[in-house]
C-alpha cells in the first residue's frame, strides 16, 4: 500500500489505526509493508508500518489488523511463527487479550500460545510459548 492510499485511508478514517503495540524494550510491532509479509519487533519509532487496529470480537478476544488490511496470524494457531498475510479472520487470527499488571496485555491464541517479541524486542516476533515473560507482554499505545 502505497502512502497515497494510507493517507486516504486516514483521512476518511482518522481513529482506524490507531494502536501500537510496544514491548518493554522499547519496540513497536511491525508489519513489513504495512502487511501482506512477515512481522517483526524491530522498530523503535512508531510509523505507518506500526499501525495496528485491534478489532473487538467480544469477551476480551481479538483480531489484529495491520495498516494494510492483514490480520496477524499465527500460523497454525501457534507453536512456531506469527505473520500478516490473511486478509480473513480465521481461528489462527484471534488473539485473547489478557492483562497482567501495569499497563501490559498478553495475546493468547485459543490453543494457549502467547505472542512475544523474542530477546523483548529488536528481531523476531513468534508464538511460540505457553508461558508468560517478559517477552511476552505487550502495551497497547493509542
Amino acid at each position: 500500500m502505497n502512502k497515497l492510499c494510507i493517507l486516504i485511508l486516514l483521512v476518511a478514517c482518522p481513529m482506524c489505526f490507531c494502536d501500537g503495540l510496544y514491548t518493554g524494550n522499547g519496540y513497536y510491532l511491525r508489519a513489513e509493508y504495512g502487511g501482506g509479509d512477515k512481522v517483526n519487533a524491530k522498530a523503535k519509532k512508531k510509523g505507518e508500518w506500526e499501525d495496528w487496529k485491534l478489532v473487538s470480537l467480544g469477551n476480551n478476544w481479538y483480531a489484529i489488523r495491520s495498516v494494510g488490511g492483514y490480520y496477524l496470524r499465527a500460523k497454525n494457531n501457534g507453536g512456531g511463527k506469527v505473520d500478516a498475510l490473511s486478509r480473513k479472520i480465521g481461528k489462527s487470527e484471534k488473539w485473547k487479550r489478557e492483562s497482567v499488571g501495569d499497563g501490559y496485555f498478553t495475546f493468547k491464541t485459543s490453543d494457549g500460545y502467547y505472542l512475544r517479541a523474542k530477546n523483548n524486542g529488536g528481531g523476531r516476533t513468534d508464538a511460540r510459548t505457553k508461558k508468560v515473560g517478559d517477552w511476552e507482554k505487550w502495551k497497547v499505545i493509542k
